[in-house]
């Protein structure tokens, strides 16, 4: 709704709903009354006008309107200068007696501009939700006395005075709480949005009670005003009063579409109410605030129940027909949505349903989540109605599985398998009717006796004799034959048992001739193949079936359900070795219901293992001790005992991890404490026989050793000095301390060191093993020899020619003689640059790492360094100046940030290492073009300041039209330039308003209103370096950029270090390529590198020396490459940048990183065995078996280095390097695009607070001129109410959180442009301006729109992305104001993802073997697809909450609004010449004027009959009779409604002459570009043209160009200074579709520009003043 302030009159209208219902002024104070005495007024204010009249009923609205303007008034007199003086300033005013023209009228036009802006405030206010209509007639009298007392009462209903607000041209926004438009219903109850609002405050409050808080809660409300009045009246306005609210409160908060959803959720909140009202014993009190109470208790349930309307609408319907069973339930609790689950199920019901299988498959899929989270969310009742739906749902989502796994596309295989297939479905559907719990014995062995059937079946479908196993080796057959007796065996099988002697069918002793020669079919083996391929169909949905259904409740299936799957994993396999004796033997075989399915070698698998774990311990430990007592009693694994039982512990530990994770401070304190009990009580323990306990213990034991080696890492400001942290962080050492000195077991030693050295490297682990503080880590052997630890070598990466260089360098030092180089130098084949690269990395091995060290006798002294010095300086090795100096810094020690100091920590000494390896390799590589780029950063920075540096992130929105979830929608900009969008077809249908600055958009039939255009898609992509801050980056890459995560970040790193590099040699240009510009570009990078290398150590999960090594081998073959062809080396454009990533990836780090687990081994084995660092026993304990050279326990199978062994663990980057490695991205495209936005996507669970957050600030700061320029710190100040201040504060540090992370993307990504300077830095609660957080389309505010349309805009791309690639149904919708928890991608890596990663990595073990890790992309893909991405809905962009500021009054949007209302008409010259004539005073011409005005609004929305006389519409319309004088009535008579526009024309323009006679500027509020003075020459060629052309007309068209075109220029295009005058005059006369002036086109000098449109228009009027005198 909007509401019109004109002079005298408000006016308010809901669009397509009620007629115009006005407010008069003179109903409060009577014009007529200003023709009295004016003395009277003399000493008064304002306010003292509209005081209460004597004898007026206090009661009535008119008096109570009086009464809160009059209090209004007040303040504003209050806060003026001499309140009562404004009579006398008002006589000192000579503009206002001017336009005037009397005292009085002057006077009263004073009144009006004061009055009117309050009254407008009030009534929008107060008509909120259409609430001026319950004082109409047909509204019950107590609704009516209600409403008049809340609005006469100042403490319920406060109207807060606006100082902002006193603009007479404006329209104030009504803020409606209720969706009014979809069920064309208005509020029932008065004020019930000021009611909510004051019930939400008291719910905020009751957050912070303890205990029961309803009751308190209940008894404070009755307290308060609201409460005290409900209280007092009778029982029936009390229950009136209480349906009315209810009522309203659902409109208000949920988004209903259908009367029948309205009327069942009516009904739904009554019965929580009733159900709330049981459970606390509480009485048939009708309190209003139990609607809230109720509301937040089953908020879940209610917006499930809606859910499962808006995707299946036709479930009312059936409702309907269960409404008396439902009514009668909801006495005493809620039940609708298991009432609406129900009848989902009936309407699926396989055995009935007329859909197609895919489109029931489909409508399964889509009404999973909301019936499943019913099933959830009742479980504990026992209800006949819940246990239906509960058994229903998993009899229909079995058969789900079923249909597609086993029916849709069966018929690729053959043609009459589906309707074979579709036989058993309605068989499994009846044998699951009676008992469809899966986790019970007889459905669970039902299902494999149908598989069972049905895959003989279809072999008897394949080949007329049935397809079984070899009777022989009770396997699969293999090079089928068919015997003459019509039995089948394998090829092999059967000559073995025909050499044996035997010459008849092992089956059935059927003697075969002599002569007989098995051959093998070709027709039954392609049989086979088919049953294979079906037979891998029911293995898949029984695997599906047995995870997803017997494993899916939080209790485990029944004792025999577990046995029998056991039992399939390892079995009694039954052998034919003669015809008289059978014997029996184990076998192993994947879960799988058929016997044929065997392993040839035995093979443990962990996925039942998996599945059990996920249940308490206690509940599934005898099950596990009897899987692992059958291997230990069958012996099959005797010889593998080690790996059997490291399996096992692989297992336990992951379930004790995922259950295990912490997301905050204070539980991982808890954590701590917990496990620190466990081990206390560990001290204790006694070893018995190995069992299933026994590995528990060992898999947590193995955790705490993790845990502890991560708290020993943790550097000191890791996580903020918490004394509580602090306390348990070292409580939780001395228990680990206490395990290992007590047990005396020094495999936990070795594990802890080995876990150290992964974290942080072995040189981390060489400096604590020197501090005696941290003794206890180690063995005592390992103590013994901690002075003869040496440095290890990641430079061994390089090959043996690199070890040969090292070792002669180190000759060389000790005998200060080169001569052991030279010889090295003609030994080495490599090539002259290998050799320099090699050379210079052995300086820094052999001289630079010496500087290390805090003893001075221990660096190099002169005569060692002269004598290499001179060497590089005279040998050709270093075959450039650059690499000679380069070197010879480096054996002094002396380049800059690349020092080798004592105290240097093992991470800093690493990333030097890298960064001298690619110095080295970029200096000796002058003629690689693919180093070109990093060269040039390197020793050119000043060339790469311009240059598109590689992997930052780029402006995608142009490949993002592509996107599914943009596609129906085309992206326009309004005539000021504001987004907009347009959806289905792309093109405009329909007209409306740009929500920021009101201007007309859209269009009618596909074609845009003018100056609506399609928006600019101007690339955005920055250049130069753009990530920001390194402490908040994250890893972003866009989909165009084909680059693996691992190329991605080895290329960046490379960048880094050659920017780094580039600091030495020219750190200006450095500073201007980095954005922001930073104070430290070296310590700034080196932060970036250090991110760098965290970031690829994830994505590899190796440990750090690791990851250092593969840094190296990268590097070691960029100094490989051959030369290719040329490629750019400035990387001045896009297409460059991405040539050049593409290049490098494929041509370098690929090979490098190839079979690069293999590769590691060797490289470990490497530096195990140097004699240089070999023999230190930290490498050795990390890459050998520490028993070869330790006295450690013996004799025990978990005493061996396999079990002591440090686990990689996974996480979201590891599993996308591993998915790009095997090649699987095309096969899991959901779980490629999670992982490729993972990092963004976890942040999409914020978007409820954030749009809530808008949503209040946009309730505060609405129809405000401008917001307060403050902090959010200040703005938190202000609010006096403790806990909305708390939820505020949560909220924008909510905010502060997520635009921190995203501002650097959202400055090049994103449907709205984001200054850089908006996103320069990061905020906090002190730098953030509160204009930052209010959501609007332009300034500051831009930033706030712009993050929550990219979290809107990221949720709505993934919900299309499940849409794409499964069979779902299309997504539902629905506004932003209705998004809650329950709507949006929601998740905790931590507590989520890991522990799903890790349910899906499955073990295997095949005897003889190591263990194999397996994960199964397929299962965690759908596993993340239904848990945290399937059924969530599109969020609309339309409907971002957006605070619009007050705009002045925009007359080219209100002539096109009057036009498409009212065809206009030009005035006749006759009426012209008779206006002009008559009104002659500029105080005549202002007051025609602002009627014509005020009139033109009121037509602009209203629209009316073209003939009507304006006279008549001023008089019986807008009732302006009173306030206009009959002079100006009588000229205005002559007019119509049609003439309004050219009278509004005519009638500024006259304003404006009348003007500049009496010296004033009409022009003041255009802009000085378009007032620059005429020359005497441009006057002269003006004369011409005014003396042939219609001077009038040439007037009013420049005069409205001016006022329309000229004032307040938003848009740089519209209309420039710099255009020809002639010209832009033309187009917008052509564009109004009048006649234009010939003599515009024939006579008008081109030369004269927009710049001096002030003037001539000037020189146009005081030439018709000329001429006027003349004729006179």
């Amino acid at each position: 709704m909007k509401v019109k302030a004109c002079a005298s009159l408000v006016v308010l209208r809901y669009p397509d709903r009620d007629p115009w219902q006005s407010v008069h002024i003179d109903d409060l104070r009577k014009s007529k009354d200003m023709f009295t005495d004016l003395t009277a007024f003399k000493g008064i204010t304002i306010s003292q006008l509209f005081g209460r009249d004597p004898g007026e009923p206090e009661s009535s609205f008119l008096a109570l309107m009086k009464q809160r303007l009059h209090s209004l008034l007040v303040k504003r007199d209050e806060e003026s200068f001499s309140a009562t003086e404004w009579m006398l300033r008002e006589a000192s005013n000579v503009e206002a007696l001017q336009e005037g023209g009397t005292f009085r009228h002057t006077l009263w036009k004073r009144i009006q501009t004061v009055v009117t802006p309050l009254l407008a405030q009030i009534i929008s206010v107060i008509d909120r939700d259409c609430n001026l209509n319950l004082l109409r007639d047909d509204t019950p009298l107590f609704v009516r006395k209600l409403w008049m007392n809340i609005f006469n009462d100042a403490n319920l209903l406060d109207l807060p005075y606006n100082r902002t607000i006193f603009s007479l041209e404006s329209e104030i926004v009504v803020h409606n709480y209720m969706k009014m438009d979809v069920l064309n219903i208005s509020n029932e109850l008065p004020f019930s949005w000021r009611i909510k609002e004051f019930l939400d405050e008291l719910w905020i409050q009751a957050q912070y009670m303890e205990g029961q808080v309803e009751p308190k809660l209940n008894e404070i409300f009755n307290k308060t005003g609201f409460g005290k009045y409900f209280s007092n009246v009778n029982e029936e306005w009390r229950q009136n009063f209480f349906f009315r609210y209810l009522a309203d409160f659902l409109l208000m908060t949920m988004n209903i579409s259908t009367e029948d959803e309205f009327e069942f959720l009516q009904g739904a909140l009554i019965s929580c109410i009733n159900q709330l009202k049981i459970e606390h014993n509480i009485g048939d009190e009708m309190s209003l605030l139990w609607v809230h109470v109720a509301y937040q208790h089953f908020k879940n349930r209610l917006q499930n129940f809606s859910r499962i309307i808006v995707v299946n609408p036709s479930v009312l319907t059936l409702l309907q027909m269960s409404k008396d069973k439902i009514q009668k339930a909801e006495d005493k609790e809620m039940v609708i949505d298991i009432y609406a689950a129900a009848a989902c199920v009936d309407m699926l019901e396989f055995e009935h349903t007329e859909l197609s299988y895919p489109a029931w498959l489909q409508m399964v899929n889509t009404l999973q989540m909301p019936i499943e989270l019913v099933c959830t969310q009742c479980e504990e009742w026992k209800s006949s109605i819940v246990h239906y739906v509960q058994s229903g749902w998993r009899r229909i989502f079995s058969l789900s599985l079923f249909v597609e796994h086993l029916i849709l596309g069966v018929e690729e295989i053959h043609s009459k398998l589906q309707n074979m297939v579709v036989i058993y479905a309605v068989r499994l559907a009846k044998s699951l009717n009676s008992n469809s719990d899966l986790r019970s014995q007889d459905p669970f062995q039902a299902v494999i006796m149908i598989l069972r059937d049905c895959k003989r079946d279809a072999g008897c479908l394949f080949f007329r004799y049935g397809l079984q196993e070899c009777s022989v080796c009770f396997g699969e057959l293999n090079n089928p034959v068919l015997l003459p007796c019509n039995h089948l065996y394998c090829l092999n099988c059967i000559k073995q048992w025909f050499a044996s002697g035997d010459v008849y069918c092992p089956c059935c002793r059927t003697a075969v001739a002599n002569d007989y020669v098995p051959e093998a079919s070709e027709e039954i083996s392609e049989a086979v193949s088919k049953v294979i391929l079906f037979r891998k169909r029911c293995d898949a949905f029984f695997i599906a079936l047995v995870s997803m259904v017997c494993f899916k409740d939080n209790s485990p299936p029944t004792k025999e359900v577990v046995r029998d799957l056991l039992s399939l994993l390892l079995f009694l396999k039954k052998t034919d070795s003669s015809a008289s004796e059978k014997v029996c033997s184990y076998a192993t075989r994947h879960l799988s219901p058929f016997d044929e399915a065997a392993d040839q070698n035995p093979v443990v698998r962990s996925i039942v293992l998996k599945l059990l774990l996920k249940y308490s311990f206690d509940d599934i430990k005898n099950y596990l001790q009897d899987y692992l007592s059958a291997f230990q009693k069958t012996k099959i694994f005797q010889e593998s005992e080690t790996e059997l039982y490291a399996l096992f512990l692989n297992c336990l530990e992951d379930s004790i991890y995922e259950k295990s994770q912490w997301c905050s401070i204070q539980e991982k304190i808890a954590y701590l404490a917990q496990e620190g009990e466990f081990l206390q009580m560990y001290i204790q323990h006694k070893r018995k026989q190995m069992t299933i306990e026994m590995l528990q213990i060992i898999a947590r034991i193995r955790l705490c050793f993790d845990t502890a080696a991560q708290l020993l890492c943790e550097s000191c400001d890791t996580i903020a000095q918490d004394s509580k942290y602090a306390r348990a962080k070292e409580t939780f050492l001395h228990c680990i301390k206490s395990v290992i000195i007590n047990r005396g077991n020094d495999w936990f030693k070795i594990y802890l060191v080995r876990k150290l050295c992964g974290l942080n490297g072995i040189e981390f682990v060489q400096e604590l093993i020197m501090n005696d503080q941290f003794s206890w880590i180690f063995p005592k052997e390992v103590l013994q020899r901690r002075e003869s630890i040496g440095q290890i070598d990641r430079y061994l990466a390089c090959g043996k020619n690199y070890q040969m260089f090292r070792d002669a360098v180190f000759k060389s030092f000790v005998f200060s003689d080169p001569k052991s180089i030279e010889e090295a130098k003609k030994v080495c084949k490599c090539s002259s640059k290998e050799k320099g690269v090699h050379m210079t990395l052995a300086i820094f091995r052999e001289f630079t790492i010496l500087y290390a060290s805090s003893k001075p006798s221990d660096h190099p002294n002169k005569d060692q360094c002269d004598v290499i010095a001179k060497y590089i300086e005279e040998e050709n090795v270093f075959h450039s100046s650059m690499c000679k100096k380069f070197a010879i810094r480096l054996l002094k020690n002396d380049i800059p940030g690349l020092e080798i100091n004592p105290g240097l920590k093992s991470q800093e000494r690493t990333i030097i290492e890298i960064i001298i390896h690619a110095a080295a390799v970029i200096l000796f590589s002058e003629e690689n073009s693919i180093l070109t780029p990093l060269q040039h950063l390197s020793f050119q920075p000043a060339l790469m300041v311009n240059a598109f540096l590689p992997t930052m992130p780029e402006d995608i929105r142009i490949e993002a039209r592509g996107w599914a979830a943009l596609q129906n929608l085309a992206m326009y900009q309004c005539p000021n330039g504001h987004p907009c969008f347009v959806g289905e077809c792309g093109r405009p249908m329909e007209v409306a308003r740009c929500p920021e600055c009101k201007a007309v958009v859209g269009g009618h039939n596909h074609n845009p209103v003018s100056g609506f255009t399609a928006a600019d898609m101007m690339d955005r992509t920055q250049t130069g370096h753009i990530l920001g801050d390194p402490r908040k980056r994250e890893t972003i890459v866009a989909p165009d950029r084909q680059m693996s995560l691992v190329s991605l970040l080895l290329v960046r790193l490379m960048t880094h270090v050659a920017m780094f590099i580039g600091t030495m040699e020219d750190v200006k240009s450095i500073e201007q390529i980095i954005k922001p510009q930073v104070q430290n570009p070296r310590d700034f990078l080196w932060c970036h590198i250090k991110k760098d290398i965290e970031q690829l150590r994830n994505s590899l999960a190796k440990t750090i020396d690791e990851t250092a090594i593969v840094v190296h081998l990268f590097l070691h073959q960029l100094i490989h490459q051959k030369k290719l062809p040329t490629l750019p080396g400035n990387l001045s454009t896009k297409a460059q940048r991405k040539n050049w990533e593409s290049s490098i990836s494929k041509e370098v780090i690929t090979p490098a990183v190839e079979n690069l687990d293999r590769k590691l081994v060797d490289i470990n084995s490497q530096i195990s065995q140097d004699k240089r660092s070999g023999s230190d026993s930290i490498v050795k304990i990390v890459y050998s078996d520490p028993q070869t050279f330790l006295t450690l326990p013996k004799g025990d199978a978990l005493h061996c280095s396999t079990i002591w062994a440090c686990r990689k663990r996974i996480s979201p980057e590891h599993l996308r390097h591993m998915m790009e490695n095997r090649e699987e991205k095309e096969n899991v495209p959901i779980l490629q695009t999670f992982l490729q936005k993972e990092v963004q996507l976890r942040l999409v669970k914020y978007l409820p607070e954030l749009l809530a957050l808008q949503n209040d600030l946009t309730k505060l700061f609405q129809n405000t001129t401008e917001v307060p320029k403050q902090s959010a710190s200040d703005f938190l100040q202000t609010i006096s109410s403790e806990p909305v201040r708390s939820t505020f504060t949560s909220r924008i540090s909510c905010f502060i959180s997520v635009w921190n992370q995203l501002r650097t993307f959202l400055i090049t990504n994103g449907e709205f442009k984001i200054p850089e300077e908006f996103g320069a830095s990061d905020l906090d609660m002190q730098n953030c301006q509160l204009e930052v957080l209010l959501p609007r389309r332009q300034g500051l505010g831009l930033c706030s729109t712009a993050l929550v349309s990219y979290l809107i805009a990221l949720q709505n791309d993934f919900v299309y992305t499940v849409e794409k690639y499964t069979i779902e149904s299309t997504p539902y919708s629905i506004s932003p104001q209705d998004v809650s928890d329950l709507h949006v991608i929601r998740y905790e890596v931590g507590k989520d993802i890991i522990p799903l990663l890790l349910s899906n990595c499955q073990y295997t073990m095949e005897k003889g073997s190591e263990i194999v890790i397996e994960y199964d992309f397929k299962r965690i893909e759908q596993q993340l697809t239904n848990r945290f991405l399937k059924g969530k809905p599109l969020i609309s962009l339309k409907g971002i909450p957006t605070l619009i500021y007050r705009q002045d009054r925009n007359y080219g949007i209100i002539f096109h609004d009057i036009q498409n209302r009212i065809p206009q008409e030009s005035l006749p010259i006759s009426v012209i010449n008779v206006i002009s004539g008559e009104l002659q005073s500029y105080s005549e011409v202002c007051e025609a004027f602002t009627a014509v005005e005020v009139t033109s609004g009121f037509l602009a929305m209203s629209g009316g009959d073209p003939d009507q006389k304006l006279d008549v519409y001023l008089k019986d319309v807008l009732q302006m009779e009173a306030q206009t004088s009959p002079h100006v009535m009588e000229t205005l008579r002559r007019c119509n409604l049609k003439h309004i526009q050219a009278l509004w024309q005519l009638l500024s323009s006259r304003k404006s002459e009348c003007s500049l006679i009496l010296n004033r500027d009409p022009f003041s509020g255009i802009k000085n570009e378009y007032k620059e003075h005429l020359s005497e020459e441009v006057k002269k060629q003006l004369r011409p043209f005014f003396v042939q052309a219609s001077v009038d007309t040439f007037i009013l068209e420049l005069h409205e160009l001016l006022t329309l075109k000229c004032k307040n220029v938003q848009s740089p295009d519209s209309f420039n200074p710099n255009w020809s005058l002639k010209m832009a005059l033309g187009s917008f006369m052509d564009v109004k579709e009048v006649d234009n002036l010939p003599e515009l086109e024939d006579i008008f000098p081109e030369i004269i520009l927009m710049s001096q449109s002030v003037e001539i228009w000037k020189a146009a009027v005081a030439f018709k003043r000329e001429q006027l005198q003349f004729t006179r």
